[in-house]
């Protein structure tokens, strides 16, 4: 019924008209990253690659020197074997200016998960090209646009690659769940099979939080194999059980127990469970704005149209939509439940930005339910919802007025367009260039560092403070006695 309107001119705009705006803000936050500086753990896990690359120049040398760095923060302070290894390999290390590559790892990967998840499940619910383009770009672009902390997400690499960077790696695997369910049964499914539990072992020495999503995912995908006796899904808890040994692994590390020895207010589990609860409705009390209301409203005639498809293929009821919302914040909730637990707090900016990012795709995926549901108990017309002209037309003008509206003062995308404009950006990247010039001096061996005149907010993390190890990785890093802020 709805292939006729496959060429829908409406559509075609709207996809371009939301592509353009992503690409305008992706290249705005591509090039406020030219002026981006390490900055705290970013010495202190580098340390050891960085000197090795010195003495070297063998990318094979400084790799195995990332494995010995993992193997010391393992032993002496955190179990993520995965992140330490990654974050020991920080750009600096191969070149002074090379710190601006971080922007384009993390955007990268992010709009990759994303967007091969998206189009992974578009395709088996029978979405065209155009109408998976068009949400991977509106989801993409809120999910950029409104991160809570982008200097955390996206520029500061040990943040960053410790939690986008396997957020991205996450839904790329839970992608291949899909492709591995939906495939044809045969000898390959052993090597998916690796794959998949090879890509959860790596995903288990990461962060918490994205470590836990896929022991979750996994296991619900391997407990409904065992429901309804299907053998395939049954052989995920194969990797189900490789992922979970090595998060054993990670949290049970003497490292971990060192650092677990700084947090002494925990709130045991059903604390834990009731701060879950009421920090994410926190967040999403916060993050359903105007402008993310209106992004969701222009995907409905494009999701429509699947959701018609979709139940015309397979005859889905779409039953308890409550319940399917219900089970969604829960997933949220428990997203939380690993820093809240283990340090008695929701986490850094880094933590909240995944959080985020899992709440994007929940909205379109809540957002396609609901409309399944009124779809499939008669309550929502076709004809209103997919072939409306004055509907498409709305959210054409919707589109357009968004794009304009969300450049407000607490988006990302203007953040970046005003600091290059008004060249505080420049500016602090000129004061950076200084500070490494003066920690290159060879004949200093006490640095004093000036302050920094501006510290834009989508670039500046921490700086220089008194009595803080990753001072003294500082030093180390640049062979000196000590490094210290000139103080007023």
């Amino acid at each position: 019924m709805v292939d006729r309107f496959e060429n829908d001119k409406i559509e075609a705009v709207i996809l371009v008209i939301s592509g353009i705006a992503l690409v305008a803000g992706i290249v705005l936050l591509l090039l406020i990253g030219k002026y981006n500086a390490p900055s705290s753990d970013d010495w202190g896990y580098s340390i050891q690659t960085r000197a090795v690359w010195e003495d070297t120049h063998s990318v094979i040398n400084v790799v195995k020197e990332a494995v010995n760095t993992s193997k010391h923060f393992w032993n002496n302070w955190q179990g993520l074997y995965s992140s330490a290894f990654v974050l020991a390999l920080m750009p600096n290390i191969f070149s002074q200016n090379a710190y601006f590559i971080t922007a384009f790892i993390t955007i990268a990967i992010l709009l990759l998960g994303n967007t091969v998840f998206i189009c992974t499940l578009g395709k088996l619910a029978g979405a065209g090209k155009v109408e998976n383009c068009i949400v991977a770009n509106i989801l993409n672009y809120v999910t950029l646009q409104y991160m809570p902390s982008a200097v955390q997400g996206i520029y500061w690499y040990n943040g960053a690659m410790n939690y986008t960077f396997f957020y991205g790696l996450l839904m790329l695997v839970i992608s291949s769940v899909f492709h591995y369910v939906c495939k044809p049964a045969g000898i390959k499914d052993i090597f998916r099979l690796l794959g998949l539990s090879l890509s959860g072992l790596i995903i288990a020495g990461g962060n918490h939080i994205t470590a836990f999503l896929m022991l979750l995912f996994f296991f619900f995908f391997g407990l409904a194999g065992v429901l309804k006796k299907e053998l395939r899904w049954f052989f995920l808890l194969i990797p189900f059980a490789v992922t979970l040994a090595g998060f054993l692994i990670n949290v049970s590390s003497p490292g971990t127990r060192v650092r677990q020895e700084y947090f002494t207010n925990r709130p045991g589990v059903f604390g834990t469970i009731k701060l879950s609860i009421q920090k994410i409705l926190e967040y999403m009390n916060n993050w359903f704005n105007f402008s993310f209301i209106l992004l969701l409203i222009i995907l409905i005639p494009v999701l429509f149209k699947v959701v018609v498809r979709f139940y015309e293929k397979t005859g889905f009821s779409f039953e308890y939509p409550l319940l399917f919302v219900i089970a969604s914040v829960a997933c949220l909730c428990l997203m939380l439940c690993p820093p809240y637990y283990a340090m008695g707090n929701a986490g850094a900016g880094r933590v909240t930005d995944v959080v985020f990012y899992v709440f994007v795709i929940f909205c379109a995926l809540n957002e396609f339910y609901i409309l399944g549901w009124l779809y499939a108990n008669g309550m929502a017309d076709p004809e209103r919802f997919i072939m409306s002209f004055p509907l498409k037309l709305v959210s054409f003008l919707l589109l357009f007025f968004v794009s304009f509206y969300s450049l407000r003062d607490d988006s990302n995308f203007y953040k970046a367009f005003y600091d290059l404009r008004t060249g505080v950006a420049k500016q602090y990247g000129m004061e950076t260039q200084k500070r490494y010039d003066m920690l290159r001096e060879e004949n200093v061996r006490d640095v004093v560092l000036e302050p920094y005149s501006v510290k834009p907010e989508l670039l500046f993390f921490d700086d220089v403070k008194k009595d803080v190890e990753a001072n003294n990785s500082l030093a180390a890093w640049y062979g000196k006695d000590s490094v210290k802020l000139r103080e007023d």
